[in-house]
Formats: structure tokens, sequence, C-alpha cells
């Protein structure tokens, strides 16, 4: 029960960074999320271009300083209590706690194309890359060489390798 719980908590972070109701907008050199009316600086922006049309910039990536961990722990308390559970039972799961301590590697961005809105995404490390995900199988992967992928997963079946639909060159700004 308390595994679904979290399962159920992780949806609804991914849906809310995802959804109109969350706002990401660049306005002034600052890229700014807004989220039920709290205003969050992003701390990390990366911008790039496309390797064919190197005029302008394609895309922009950003990376905030609010964790997944950050936002599941408001919920958290509530979901147990509805549940009549508390967080000493959930404690004493392993699992949930590693778990939960592996959102804490997790944090809130964006990804804004050209002439577009901005949408919410989930922005992680893997190793010396960074990722984000966003959409129902969408991801980007920025390696550190400066180079950006973007791969298309909305098509694929589970476990299937999917080659990258695009490459950017990119820059943190």
């Amino acid at each position: 029960m308390k595994k679904y719980c979290l399962y159920i908590l992780l949806v609804a972070f991914v849906s809310a960074c995802a959804s109109p109701g969350r706002e990401a907008y660049i306005k002034d050199d600052q890229s700014k999320h807004k989220s039920q009316g709290e205003i969050i600086q992003s701390d990390k922006i990366w911008q790039c271009k496309d390797y064919v049309y190197d005029d302008h910039i394609a895309l922009e990536l950003t990376k905030t300083s609010v964790t997944v961990d950050d936002v599941m722990e408001k919920a958290l308390d509530e979901t147990l209590r509805e549940n009549d559970a508390s967080i000493e039972d959930l404690n004493k799961d392993e699992g949930a706690i590693d778990a939960l301590n592996k959102l804490k590697e997790f944090y809130a961005g964006s990804i804004r194309l050209s002439g577009e809105e901005p949408e919410g995404a989930i922005y992680n490390r893997q190793g010396l890359n960074h990722r984000w995900e966003w959409g129902d199988g969408y991801v980007f992967i920025l390696e550190p060489s400066g180079r950006g992928y973007y791969y298309d997963f909305t098509q694929a079946e589970k476990g299937e390798s999917v080659r990258p639909s695009d490459s950017f060159k990119c820059k943190r700004k």
C-alpha cells in the first residue's frame, strides 16, 4: 500500500510539471517557473542551436533547485493520513525510504522550443550527462561536450531503443 501511495505521488508530480496550471516563461534573460502562485527561479539555463540552422536559438532548457522530494514531502504526509498510516510506518519500509531518497536526485525544470510556451520537465543527472523528460515519452540528453540529443519515445515499445530525432549545440547561459 505504501509503495502504491509513493507511485501515485510521483505520477501527480510529473503531471503537475506538465500541466497547463504550471506556467514557465522567459523574461529579461531569466527563466522563471510559476506554480500555484509561487515563482521559482531557475538556477541553470542552457540554450541550444540546431546543427544545420545555427543562426538562432532553437530551444532553451532549465533546471531549478526544487527537487521532486521537496514537492512530494508536502503531499506525502497528507496521503499517509488519508490511508491511516504515519511517517513512522513508512520509515520502517526500507524500499519506500530508498525510493524517497532517490527522489532527491530529480529536479523541476523546463524545455522551451523557439516560438512556443515552455513545458514543465523532470531534470536529473546520469553520470556526466544532463537529462530532461517531459510529456508522454520525450527526452533530451545533454552531454558534457555541449552536444544535445532529442529523443521521441512516444511510438516505442517498452524497452525498445530509439535513435535521436535531432541534435543540437548547447551552451550554458
